[in-house]
């Protein structure tokens, strides 16, 4: 699946996307997307959330319970309860009547964002306020630090959350803030990674990746390579490979202790490369505002040489309607 301002787009097996009406709202940008276990898409637009499988669809908004139709994030929780950020409020759907249930948040947090954490917990951040923590036992507010980038939790059940004032590491109620590249500066953090031995890697805004070692924090960036000091957003695929997206558009990866760029997106290509995905085939996807890229995880490597049609690029002529991608979802 994929958004491009145009809607939401599915790729069929003839391999052309196809838009799904979702509402008549004119703008048809999709801030949000899940799939929860029993097979339902869940998308945010800003004229309602909308469920999705192929016998069912409808649209949840101000008869449902909310307050304003404009979603902003949709998430899941642990016990696979659909939670919406809406017009700055926080709602959960009570699944027997289908309607949404306010959550009361502390002072004139304005919320934006979603993240589900162990246990039923859900963090939850936006503007003109602290994060919070939602669990059975009430709430909790955070100490204030900024926008957060991504929250990730490690196999030891710890909450590490990027965030524009750095990296902080949250234990039950308590937050604390860990110093990355220097124990004084101010640091902010764009990103954060678990891979699946709890080893955590970090980008710090025009310094570097970092990796979490026993002595502390270790930067991966090439001294002599100035583009490993800007990689923008990191991904970790099933066999623990780390990835990276670069400002200066490249597709990167780690390997024998040294980052390298993809013979998979080339410069023309990859203007406006922002993430890159991995598929249950063991496909990547990255979207960029050249189109929709698919690569076999080995090609992108360097490990085999390009295989046509199974590393393609899909443009406007495939279905996108447009050829600048936002965001997709190919693991949905």
């Amino acid at each position: 699946m994929a958004d491009n301002h145009n809607g939401l787009l599915v790729l069929s097996a003839s391999g052309r996307f196809g838009k799904l009406p979702l509402g008549l709202g004119e703008v048809d940008f999709i801030p949000s997307l899940i799939r929860d276990e029993e097979g339902n898409i869940w998308a945010a637009k800003s004229d309602g959330l909308f469920r999705i499988r192929p016998t069912l669809f409808r649209n949840y908004s101000i008869e449902d319970g909310l307050t304003s139709p404009w979603i902003d994030s949709v998430a899941k929780d642990h016990n696979g309860d659909i939670w919406v950020a809406a017009g700055g409020n926080v709602y959960r759907l009570h699944r027997k009547t289908e309607t949404f249930h306010r959550i009361k948040v502390y002072g004139k947090l304005e919320a934006l964002h979603l993240f589900p954490l162990s246990e039923g917990r859900m963090l939850i951040a936006g503007k003109n306020g602290s994060p919070q923590v939602w669990s059975a036992r009430g709430i909790s507010r955070l100490p204030k630090c900024g926008q957060v980038n991504r929250v990730v939790e490690d196999p030891n059940g710890r909450t590490w959350i990027a965030h524009r004032n750095g990296l902080s590491l949250l234990e039950g109620d308590h937050l604390t803030r860990i110093p990355v590249s220097s124990p004084t500066a101010s640091e902010r953090v764009e990103d954060v990674r678990v891979d699946s031995t709890g080893t955590v890697f970090v980008i710090v805004y025009n310094v570097g990746v970092f990796q979490q070692t026993a002595d502390g924090w270790t930067n991966l960036s090439n001294p002599d390579v100035s583009w490993t000091n800007h990689i923008t957003s990191l991904f970790i695929d099933e066999e623990d490979q780390l990835w990276g997206s670069t400002r200066g558009n490249h597709l990167a990866y780690y390997e024998d202790g040294s980052w390298k760029v993809s013979p998979a997106v080339m410069s023309q290509y990859s203007l406006g490369l922002r993430s890159v995905w991995s598929d249950r085939n063991g496909f990547l996807w990255i979207p960029s505002y050249r189109g929709l890229h698919q690569f076999e995880r080995s090609f992108a490597l360097g490990h085999t040489q390009p295989d046509e049609p199974r590393n393609r690029t899909f443009h406007v002529e495939d279905g996108l309607g447009s050829s600048r991608l936002t965001n997709s979802s190919s693991g949905i």
